[in-house]
């Protein structure tokens, strides 16, 4: 329990990445006729750049405004922005091969 406490920045944004990989996977839809679907690929790629995004604004919020832990989570943030890159290079070459 002492150390959710400690860690608490973390484990909630490890779980929002997962719920949201979660959100990605399974809202694609394969019906080619409807106008309105979730692109799986296109969302993916949204989160990476989110994620980079979110993992490149870490180091200047511990330089300007001396918040020390944003640098603990700049590594997961990587992480989860290399995971949804991975995804959506994967989706394409799944698209563009059939």
């Amino acid at each position: 329990m002492v150390w959710i406490k400690s860690n608490w920045r973390w484990t909630s944004l490890n779980l929002f990445a997962v719920s949201t990989l979660g959100v990605v996977l399974t809202q694609g839809s394969t019906d080619w006729n409807r106008t309105d679907t979730f692109d799986t690929g296109l969302e993916s790629g949204k989160w990476a750049i989110r994620f980079l995004l979110a993992c490149l604004t870490m180091t200047p919020l511990n330089t300007y405004f001396g918040w020390r832990s944003a640098i603990k989570l700049r590594k997961s943030f990587g992480f989860w922005a290399f995971g949804f890159a991975s995804l959506h290079i994967l989706l394409y070459i799944r698209e563009a091969k059939l």
